[in-house]
Order: C-alpha cells, then sequence, then structure tokens
C-alpha cells in the first residue's frame, strides 16, 4: 500500500508531464490517501485538466478540489451581453443537449444558469459546456430537474448504462433505487471509475439523485511502477 508521502510525488511526477498545467501554480495534500488541491489557475480548462491527470493517479483514493480557485481571466471586461450571446448559442448548438427552458444571467464573467432539464445528465452537459468557454469566468448551476416518475425497469436501465460503460465492471456494484433516489454500492478500482458509475446512472431518465457510496479498492496495481491510461 502506498503511504500519502509516495501518493504525493506520484501525483506531482504526473502534473510535470501535463502541458497545460504549471505546477508552481498548485498546491497538494494528501490524507490517507485523499488528495487535496489548492491553488489559483487561470481558467476552467486547465482546472479540468489538472482533475483529470490526478483522478489517474495509482493510489488516489478520492479528491478534494474545492480549493482551487479560477481567477478572472478578462471576461469582465467583455459586455455583458457579448458573454451571454456565447453562452446562449453554446447551449443551443451542442447535439447532446436538447434542451428549450434553460435561462442564462451573466454578472462581472460569471454565468447563472436556472431554469429545468429533463435529467441530471443534461444539468451537467450545460454546465461542463459553458464552463469550458475561455470568456466564462464561472457557473453557478441553478438547473432543477422536471420530475419524472420512475419506471418499472428503471433499475435494469441503470445497471445496464454501467454495463456499457468502459472500464466499470458492473458486477461489483449493487444499485438500490428509493423513488427517483439511486444508491450505489460496492467497490471500483480506481476515483475515475467512481466518477464514471456516477455520471452513467445520470444518464438514465428520471434519475434525480445518487448517493454514490462506491470505494475504491486497494489493489496490486498500487504497486506497480508505471501507471496505464485512462480514456
Amino acid at each position: 500500500m502506498k503511504s500519502d508521502l509516495e501518493i504525493k510525488q506520484d501525483v506531482l511526477d504526473e502534473l510535470i508531464w501535463q502541458p497545460n498545467i504549471d505546477i508552481s501554480q498548485v498546491g497538494i495534500s494528501v490524507n490517507n490517501g485523499v488528495v487535496n488541491l489548492f491553488g489559483i489557475l487561470e481558467d476552467h480548462n486547465k482546472r479540468i485538466a489538472l482533475v483529470n491527470a490526478v483522478m489517474g493517479v495509482v493510489g488516489v483514493r478520492d479528491l478534494y478540489e474545492g480549493d482551487i480557485k479560477v481567477m478572472e481571466n478578462g471576461s469582465f471586461k467583455k459586455p455583458t451581453n457579448t458573454i451571454k450571446k456565447s453562452v446562449v448559442r453554446s447551449l443551443r448548438t451542442n447535439p447532446n443537449l436538447m434542451e428549450d427552458d434553460i435561462k442564462v444571467t451573466v454578472k462581472y464573467g460569471w454565468v447563472y444558469l436556472s431554469g429545468t432539464v429533463q435529467s441530471a445528465h443534461n444539468r451537467w452537459i450545460a454546465k461542463n459546456t459553458v464552463e469550458k468557454l475561455v470568456c466564462v469566468n464561472g457557473v453557478i448551476n441553478n438547473l432543477e430537474l422536471r420530475h419524472q416518475k420512475a419506471s418499472l425497469d428503471f433499475k435494469e436501465k441503470i445497471k445496464k448504462s454501467l454495463e456499457l460503460t468502459a472500464e466499470i465492471v458492473a458486477k461489483n456494484i449493487s444499485v438500490l433505487i428509493n423513488g427517483n433516489t439511486v444508491t450505489l454500492k460496492g467497490t471500483v478500482n480506481s476515483i475515475r471509475e467512481k466518477r464514471k458509475a456516477e455520471m452513467s446512472t445520470y444518464i438514465v431518465p428520471g434519475v434525480t439523485k445518487i448517493k454514490n457510496k462506491l470505494k475504491v479498492k486497494r489493489s496490486f496495481l498500487e504497486y506497480a511502477p508505471f501507471g496505464f491510461i485512462y480514456r
């Protein structure tokens, strides 16, 4: 089993090879395999690259990124209406987001999303689409879900979604249903697999809340002298 010091060094080694990440801007602490990131980055794309890189490090059991701040990248100098038009156009042209009830408000480069969407997955897509825009400083996602009654084969649809997702060993995951709330239990091989399981569940129409109780198991891969590539 890796020590926290070894995990931290592996994280640093991984970040050194990331062309879009300046490790001098990032602080890292590790406690019982849980990585905490802090610092100030220039834009959200760098934050996303940072998180993805850390999730791929063997031995990382969980990740807290709440102390990473994105500094204003100059978008506040652009007219609010210009930013709003870019956001609206991006949402409307996303082929994976067929929604017509998303309202956009912009203040000082921050985008506030409100209204309703069909699924939790669409709620995530909307936020992810907007925060990738260079002109946006951040996103406050106030989108709500339209109420949908869970179908009789609700549980089977979730299991099928998990089975079809690469890297997930679905047989190690149990699915518990309580109305529109889904609880995932069992073990996965990595924090990335844990998050993919959650996203695969959110895709299923009718899911409004997920309690992700999946645990990242320790495996022989933690002792391997090399990393492996996800995605």
